[in-house]
């Protein structure tokens, strides 16, 4: 932590900029783990449960964090972790995020997961006073795929329709449109 802080500084500032920033060059995580519990919500028996989840083993390193205002961004340099309780495992992660109040963006993406890789950009975009259970009939989510292979049995994991499925999908193009009603473009 002494480190982290030691790397923190202030964020250079313009006269028209009130709010109070921060910048932090280089921070690394090792073996954190991350839940989210929302007691209101009942927990989902199938898919992927937002609202009830836990992360574990992650190890992370980050470059570039920058938070103003109500913006945060940060070049995930390398991210690594597990679902706690799903087969989900994250071997490679990579991006430049941006998290705003109305929305994240993930430019550069670069996922490798036990069996599945995905390369490309996405932006979702949300009414943050509606709440998560909202999540797939209110985000807006514009995709570019430049190369994904995608495994059924890791897909399964959001959509339980795949449980079945015993294959990989390999696509490339465009995704817009709501999380539960999205259109392609140049699906390949």
């Amino acid at each position: 932590l002494q480190r982290l802080v030691g790397a923190t500084k202030p964020a250079p500032s313009t006269h028209h900029d009130h709010a109070a920033s921060f910048v932090i060059e280089k921070a690394y995580l090792h073996d954190v783990t991350l839940s989210v519990d929302d007691r209101q919500a009942l927990p989902l028996q199938d898919g992927f449960d937002i609202q009830h989840l836990t992360l574990h083993k992650m190890d992370a390193e980050l470059a570039n964090l920058k938070a103003q205002a109500s913006t945060l961004a940060v070049d995930i340099c390398h991210f690594t972790g597990k679902h706690a309780d799903r087969p989900l495992l994250v071997d490679h992660f990579r991006t430049s995020l941006l998290v705003a109040p109305d929305g994240v963006e993930f430019k550069a993406l670069q996922l490798r997961t036990g069996c599945s890789t995905l390369e490309g950009s996405c932006t979702l975009t949300y009414d943050l006073s509606l709440p998560p259970a909202a999540f797939k009939d209110n985000v807006h989510m514009t995709a570019h795929l430049s190369s994904a292979v995608i495994a059924a049995e890791e897909l399964a994991v959001f959509l339980p329709y795949f449980k079945q499925h015993k294959t990989s999908y390999s696509l490339s193009g465009a995704l817009e449109g709501k999380v539960n009603d999205f259109r392609v473009k140049d699906l390949k």
